[in-house]
C-alpha cells in the first residue's frame, strides 16, 4: 500500500500546469530541428505497485522533439495478497519465513519498441525536459514453482532439525500448503530459490507501456530522469500465482522509475 501512495503522490504532479512549459525559443542547438545527439543509452530500475523490474534502453535521437526507443525489462511479480510468515519451528532452528497459499513465482522479460516525444525542452542552461514515452511489444512470462520444506509426520518438534522434504503444490495437496500456521504444521520454511528450476513454464504474452520522463541532468550528454506512468501485461491463460487469490491473465500496475545513462 506505501507504493500505491508513493507513486500516485507523483502522478499527482502530472496535471495540465506539469506541461505549462512550451517548445522554448532559445534553443542551444541554433533553433534546429536537429540534435546534436544521435543516440542515447540508459539503464533503470522501477518500483512497482506490485513488484520490481530493472531494464536497459537504447534510443536513436531523430530531433530534438522525437526519439525512436527500444528497451528490455526484467519484472519480479509480487501479489498484493501474499503475506510472509514463519512456522514455529523458527523459534528453535531459525527456519526461514514462506509466503502462506502461494504456489509458484512470476518473472517476466519484455523486449519493447516505441517513442519518446519532448514536451517541453529545457531551459537554455537549466531546467527539466518532459517527455512522453510510449512503448508496446511481447512478454515472456516465466512460471516456478514455489517450493515448501515439509516435515514428515513423526519429526515433530525433535532435538535435531528434522528431516524434510522439498513439495510443490499441484491439486492433489492443497492441505499441504493451506496447513494453518499453528504449532502443528507441517511447514518447516520455505524452500528457496534452488528448487524448481527444472519445472519453469513460459508463457508468452503482449506488453504496453505509457508514462511520462522528467530528465533534470545539468549536462547534455548526460540522461538522469525519474519516470512515473502505468503499464500492462497481458496474457494467454491465468496466472496461477497464489492458491487462494482469484488470478488473472494479465498483470496492471502503476511505476516509479529511476533512469541514466549517456548521449553521444
Amino acid at each position: 500500500m506505501n507504493r500505491f501512495l508513493i507513486i500516485i503522490i507523483f502522478l499527482g504532479f502530472l496535471s495540465p500546469m506539469s506541461f505549462a512549459q512550451k517548445k522554448s525559443s532559445v534553443v542551444t542547438l541554433n533553433d534546429s530541428e536537429n540534435a546534436v545527439f544521435k543516440n542515447e543509452w540508459s539503464i533503470g530500475a522501477r518500483l512497482h505497485t506490485n513488484g520490481l523490474s530493472a531494464y536497459f534502453e537504447r534510443v536513436w535521437i531523430k530531433s530534438i522533439w522525437k526519439k525512436r526507443v527500444i528497451q528490455t525489462n526484467f519484472f519480479y511479480y509480487q501479489d498484493f495478497k501474499q503475506k510472509k510468515v514463519k512456522s514455529p519451528y523458527a523459534e528453535v532452528f531459525n527456519t526461514s519465513g514462506y509466503f502462506y497459499g502461494k504456489q509458484n513465482n512470476f518473472w517476466n522479460v519484455n523486449a519493447l519498441y516505441g517513442s519518446k516525444k519532448v514536451l517541453g525542452e529545457k531551459a537554455e542552461k537549466n531546467g527539466v525536459r518532459v517527455s512522453m514515452v510510449y512503448l508496446g511489444g511481447v512478454s515472456l512470462g516465466l512460471l516456478k514453482p514455489y517450493g515448501l520444506e515439509i516435515v514428515e509426520e513423526d519429526n515433530f518438534f525433535v532435538s535435531t532439525p528434522p528431516e524434510t522434504v522439498v513439495r510443490f503444490y499441484d491439486e492433489n495437496n492443497p492441505d499441504v500448503f493451506l496447513d494453518p500456521f499453528n504449532s502443528n504444521t507441517r511447514i518447516f520454511g520455505a524452500a528457496g530459490l534452488r528448487s524448481g528450476w527444472n519445472k519453469i513454464r513460459p508463457i508468452p504474452g503482449v506488453h504496453a507501456k505509457f508514462g511520462f520522463n522528467f530528465d533534470w541532468a545539468g549536462k547534455e550528454n548526460i540522461v538522469k530522469s525519474i519516470e512515473l506512468g502505468a503499464q500492462v501485461d497481458v496474457y494467454y491463460r491465468k496466472l496461477p500465482v497464489m492458491i487462494t487469490s482469484r488470478n488473472r491473465p494479465y498483470i496492471f500496475n502503476l511505476y516509479l522509475a529511476y533512469q541514466m545513462g549517456k548521449r553521444y
